[in-house]
Order: C-alpha cells, then structure tokens, then sequence
C-alpha cells in the first residue's frame, strides 16, 4: 500500500496491512498492524500510537530515506529464536516511547548489511525503553543510545552516570561533553581529572575512594554496572550524550564489597549504575533476594547539590524515586554483616514508568521535614516504629550523606546521621535531635508535614536549644529561624523532636450500671485509641489497664467488692510509653441489696419487704399475691421473689404443711428413736401403691434441710436421716408416697438436753 498525499485512520477497526510505503504524510492509528515492510519516504506522524510487525514469516525490514520517529514499537512475529522478525534495514529511525518483543522475537536493529541506524532516543520530553525481554527475545546489532542530561545554568556539575551500551568507551562520551585527565585523548580544559570511579576497598575517608579514570587513553571502555562521577564543564544548556553499541540484556552482576578500613562513615559505599536501556524498579530489585544490601538507593541531584533517596516499601526525600533511568549511576551500602551481592534482571525492568535522570510514595505515619533557604532544600523523615531500633536499620532507614548545600537529619544515640529515621518511641516527654550542618550563615525555614499520623497521642514540639523555645508543630507548620557564626545556633544540638502526651479532653462521657446484690456492676466510657485506661478504687489499680479502641469501653466492677450503697471509683488514663495516669473522672457504684425472708404468723406466709413482692407457690406465678402477706391453705412449695426497680431478690423455696397426720393412711410406720439425738429411722411396711418413696426433713418454718430417698428390703421401706448437726427443737418429717404425702412431728434434743 502506497500512501501519497495526507492520510490518517478513522474508525475504530485496526488498520491492517502488508507493505506499506509512505510518500506524502501517514497519521498513525492507534495500532497499525504491518505483516510486511514499512518504508518511509515521507512523513511519519505516529501521534504516540503503536506499530505492531506481526509478520509470521520473518525478515520485516524498515527501511527509507526519510527518519521515522516510532512512539512505540511492538513485534509479534511468532517465529523461533533464530529468525530475525525485524530489521532496521536502511535510514535512521528512532524510538521515542517503548519497543515490545514477544518470546523468540529478534529485532536487528542497524540492518542486515549494518545500514541501519536505530536511535533510543533521550531529550527531556521523551524517554525511550526496551521492556523486559521474554524467553528467546533479542536485540542484535548497534544501537545508539541516548541519555539527556539537562542544563545547568552554565555551572559545573558533577553527575553520575554509566555505561549506556556495551562497548561503552570513553572517547563515546566525549563527542558529548569534555572530559579531562591524564590520559592519552582527553580533553583540553584542565589536566585535572574530570571523571571518576568508586573504589569501596579504599583505606581512608570516604573521599579518598574515588578514582580517576580512564588512565590510559579514551578507547577504554566503560564498566557496566558500574557507577561514574563525571563533572560536566559550563553545562549551560542541556546536553544529550549518547553511545552505540550493542545493548544489554539478561543478568547482570554488580560487584557490591564490604571492607573494614576502621572508618565506619567510608565503609561499604559502592556506586553502582544501570546499564539496561530501560527503567529498572528498586522495588523490584530489593525484592529480589539480592543478599546483605540495604533497602535504600541515594541518588545525587547535581541541580539541587542534594542527595535523593528511596527506601523500599516507600519512604522518600529530596524527589527520590523507585525508578532507576536508564544511564543513572546511584549509591547502595552494605553493612559487612554477611556476604553482599547484587543482580540486576530483565525482571526488574519497569513496565510502565520512566525514570527520571539523577534524580515517591508515602509511607503512613512519617514526618517529613524541610528545611530551605527560599532557594535550596533538603529533606529528612522521621517515623516511629515499634518494630525498629534507635540506631541505623538496613532495611528501613536511610543514612544521610552530605550535600553540597546545608544538611538536614536526625542523629541516632550513637550519634549517626539519618535521611530516614525509623526509631522507637522515645519515651513519654522524650526527644530525637534534629541537626543542621554544613549551612551558611542566613535565614532558613523548616517546615513539618505529616504531623496528623506521625504520633498519636503526643503533642509534637520543636525545641530549639540556642534560643530557648519551644514550638508546638501542627500540619504544615513553618519555623523560621537564624544561622549565625556561633557554633550553637547550628549542628547537632541546635534543635530536638520532643514528644509530649497530648491532653486528655476535659470531658468524659461514661455510664455506670448498678450491682444486684453480688451480681456485676460496670463502668462505660468513651476512649481515644492512643491511650490507655483503667479504674482506681482507693488510688489502687483495680481493673486491668486497657487499650483504648477509639469507641466506648466497658469495664466490670465485682459486686461482691462493693458495699451496699454507692462506691467511689475512679476513671484514669495515660498515654502510652508515659508512665503517669491522669485523672479523667470520678464515678459512684451503687449496689443494691435484696434480701427476702418469710416467716410464719398463724395461716400466713409473711414477706420482710412492704414492697415489690411476688408470691409463687409449686413453681407457678400466682397472679395479684403481690402483698406483703399471703394466706396458705394448701401443703406445697412456696417461694417469694422481690424487686425494688433496680434489683431483684429471692428467697429459697419454702415447704409447707397445712396439716400433720401422725396416723395417717393407718400407715404401719416406725419412726425410732423419737426424740433422737443423731440418727432418725423410718421404717415404713410395703403396700402395693407405694412407689418410689423418700423422705424429707422440713423446719417448723417451713425450709427443706434435708432429703432421703427410702430403700425397698425384705418388704419394707428403710432409711436412715444423719440429724446430728440440727439443732434441737421440733421438725417435720414428709413421707411422699409417689401419689401422696402425710407429715409427722419428731423432736431433736442435745445430749446435754436430755
């Protein structure tokens, strides 16, 4: 298909075609799809949109006079790994966006004959990427690989970089920006060495690692993976460096060391760098078993004379990122602990985002801090955590290197410097330093954010020990503040994060429920979820302390603790790592006691309690005996329950007898020896009728003591009633024949009554 003249695609069906030769101007579809060549000899305007090769055969070349800009590139060819699905073949085309291989695919990216050229391109507006290559997927051949480094304001400014290809020699880079040394081909400016490699193994301070390079003439290449310090003279506007060669692919070792020079700040700082021609994610990479390496990348910002971080799992400062550009060369540290290494992958490219050259998620609860000049900043994060320790943790914390413009960080008990300080709660009224250094004499501002998570159940407070303030710190608060040549009105002891227990509201609401004689009473209030809570009684702890949950609270209070009547407690609360309880509020318990008793006067059943009775007799309600009094007219069970609206009280159930039969039935009964002192037997001779026999001792005034059940033997009934520990006096005996009753009188006597 040739397109002369101006076309473009309408409709939402993708267009598709073979062999398409373009001679006048070609508007890009979303997808175009292509299963032949694709010429260009006109003008190309892919709009952002994608070109896909999908040809199952093999050898799709691109090719014509005309440069072709491809926002994104896609090839699914289908074939095996070695079969080239696409060809670069002649002209130069570049790659503003992203190329996509699908498994087995192969791109040649200069051409059959090495005609082609194939540009990634780099410029501030587009960044181009090669994704993650699949099982089999390749890109042979040169590729020019771009990276955009942006100006400067006509100062100069270190960077650092890496190998873009493989291949990557000095002399690539210099065709870009001077660099300068004393090595065979460098640059003019200065004999001064302008570009440098990090030698972790280095005895001395830190700074004594950097080493220059090359040292013998500019065709020495550069070593990927590895990271390069390289100051860029009078960067003015901005520059695009490139590099062509073959690029990168599959795994790709990083040599990561530890070595004890005695000088803890020097140790194990290794600068790498990512030479993929992709994103990578430092998520990715920390996730990825790398053994003994911190979680946080520092990056240098040369147009902010900063450092910026990333910590995995989020926290941030000075604009860090998990985004790794391409070309980037950044700092990770190892602790000496165990053996470091590190692998960079295919797998850890980035599938969506490009990063951003030298230069963020949020964790909940960090405070952020900046501090500026009104042109400069620089930034430091506190958080507080459990689970952390006060000094430097490799998985969580970041440590602070120094900037070319003033220092902000928080300073360990051991006295080390942090960007991110994950630390324990200091203490109820405790304090983390905050340390400024490095800052010329001026007028600066700190600034707080974060505040709303960072502390529950503190007042944050910024102490500032050269003036003598104290400044509470709420979300967005601004402080200003003097830097002069004193050496007290900077440094490590200029400022403190304290951490003051927040106030208690004035008012508590709370509830009380009543005890019913020894049942539970309880104590309801409302909680805040950063406090903890208890009940006093008698400045003595009597419940257990209790975490607030930020809604209401019930706690219990033992009726058997209380006395009849009302029982002061009091409600306290403190604030977690503070070990002083502050009184909330005073509260009275009541508890109430309902004891009913009976007694008998002549055919009535009498309730100590004028009020609130309820009489029930074998178990049944009966309906208006409300009284104090009730007549009995039948032998039976009767039980007198009491309620005074607040609580309720019930009396044993009482027995009793509205007649006694001592010859009843003409029962042949023996009840022996009559009066006893300890034992009563009954004997009682067997009748047909009589099933299930027992016995029951009942006091004059109508309580069950004592309960037999009568044996069958020999055609009697028998039992024997142990009465030793009755006092003596007149009881009733109740024989229950199964279908019915009779009740006979016995004496109990003491021996010295007798």
């Amino acid at each position: 298909m040739v397109f002369n003249g101006g076309t473009s695609f309408g409709g939402t069906t993708l267009p598709t075609f073979h062999d398409i030769r373009i001679e006048g101007t070609l508007m890009g579809a979303a997808t175009l799809e292509i299963a032949g060549n694709f010429e260009n000899n006109g003008t190309f305007n892919a709009s952002g949109n994608t070109v896909l090769f999908n040809g199952t055969t093999g050898g799709q070349q691109v090719l014509g006079t005309s440069q072709t800009s491809f926002a994104n590139i896609e090839v699914a060819g289908g074939t095996t790994a070695s079969t080239t699905d696409l060809f670069i073949e002649s002209g130069t085309h570049q790659l503003l966006g992203r190329l996509t291989l699908s498994e087995n695919d192969r791109v040649d990216a200069d051409g059959s004959a090495g005609n082609g050229t194939f540009i990634m391109v780099s410029d501030g507006t587009n960044e181009s990427e090669l994704s993650t290559l699949p099982t089999g997927a390749s890109v042979v051949g040169e590729v020019t690989v771009q990276r955009y480094i942006p100006g400067n304001g006509g100062t100069d400014y270190y960077h650092f970089m890496t190998a873009f290809t493989n291949n990557n020699t000095v002399a690539k880079w210099q065709d870009d920006f001077e660099i300068t040394g004393n090595f065979t081909g460098s640059g003019t400016t200065t004999s001064n060495p302008s570009l440098y490699y990090y030698d972790e193994t280095v005895t001395g301070a830190k700074e004594q690692g950097y080493i220059p390079y090359p040292t013998g003439s500019n065709t020495q290449v550069l070593e990927k993976g590895v990271g390069y310090a390289t100051f860029v003279y009078g960067n003015s506007s901005a520059v695009i460096a490139d590099s062509r060669g073959t690029v990168h692919s599959g795994a790709l070792p990083v040599n990561i060391t530890y070595t004890n020079t005695g000088d803890v700040d020097a140790d194990g700082w290794n600068m790498v760098g990512n030479s993929f021609p992709a994103t990578l994610d430092w998520e990715l990479i920390a996730a990825d078993g790398d053994t003994d390496v911190a979680n946080t990348i520092y990056v240098w910002d040369p147009g902010a004379g900063s450092y910026s971080t990333y910590t995995a799992g989020g926290s941030s400062t000075n604009g860090g990122s998990q985004y790794i550009a391409k070309a980037q060369g950044f700092w990770v540290y190892t602790d000496g602990s165990g053996t470091p290494s590190m692998t960079l992958k295919e797998s850890h490219k980035s599938s969506t985002t490009s990063g951003q050259f030298q230069r963020s998620a949020e964790i909940e609860g960090q405070l952020m801090i900046t501090m500026t000049d009104g042109e400069n900043t620089d930034e430091t994060i506190l958080r507080l955590d459990a689970e952390s320790t006060p000094e430097f943790d490799t998985s969580i914390d970041a440590w602070k290197l120094s900037n070319s413009i003033f220092n902000l960080s928080t300073l360990t008990p051991e006295g080390k410097y942090l960007a991110v300080n994950n630390t324990p709660e200091p203490g109820c009224n405790g304090s983390i330093p905050l340390t400024v250094w490095n800052a010329d004499p001026g007028t600066y501002t700190l600034t707080f954010n974060g505040i709303s998570d960072f502390a529950a159940g503190y007042a944050v407070e910024l102490v500032d020990n050269y003036t003598g303030s104290t400044e509470n710190i709420e979300e967005g608060t601004s402080f200003s503040f003097d830097v002069t040549e004193e050496g007290t009105s900077y440094g490590d002891n200029r400022f403190e994060i304290r951490l003051a227990p927040s106030s208690f509201s004035e008012t508590l609401n709370y509830t009380v429920s009543s005890a019913c004689n020894d049942s539970e009473a309880s104590v309801s209030f409302a909680t805040e979820s950063d406090a903890v809570y208890a009940l006093f009684a008698d400045d003595s702890l009597y419940s257990d302390e209790i975490q607030g949950i930020g809604n209401e609270l019930m706690v219990a209070v033992n009726g058997s603790d209380l006395q009849t009547g009302e029982n002061s407690f009091v409600i306290k609360g403190r604030r977690p790592g503070c070990d002083q309880w502050v009184q909330l509020e005073t509260v009275s318990v009541p508890r109430n006691q309902i004891t009913p008793s009976i007694t008998v006067e002549d055919r009535y059943l009498v309730s100590n309690y004028e009020d609130g009775n309820q009489w029930y007799f074998n178990g049944e309600l009966l309906t208006g005996e409300t009284g104090k009094y009730l007549e009995f007219n039948e032998s039976g069970t009767y039980k007198l329950v009491v309620n005074n609206g607040e609580c309720t009280g019930e009396i044993e159930e009482v027995f009793v007898i509205t007649g006694i039969d001592d010859e009843a039935l003409n029962l042949e009964l023996d009840l022996y020896p009559v009066p006893t002192t300890d034992v009563l037997n009954v004997h009682i001779d067997d009748h047909e009728s009589f099933y299930n026999v027992k016995a029951e001792v009942i006091t004059i005034d109508g309580k069950r003591i004592r309960k037999s059940r009568l044996d069958l033997q020999n055609g009697s009934w028998n039992t024997q009633l142990n009465v030793a520990e009755f006092e003596a006096g007149t009881y009733i005996l109740n024989i229950d024949l199964g279908s019915e009753s009779v009740s006979f009188r016995f004496i109990k006597i003491n021996w010295y009554n007798a």
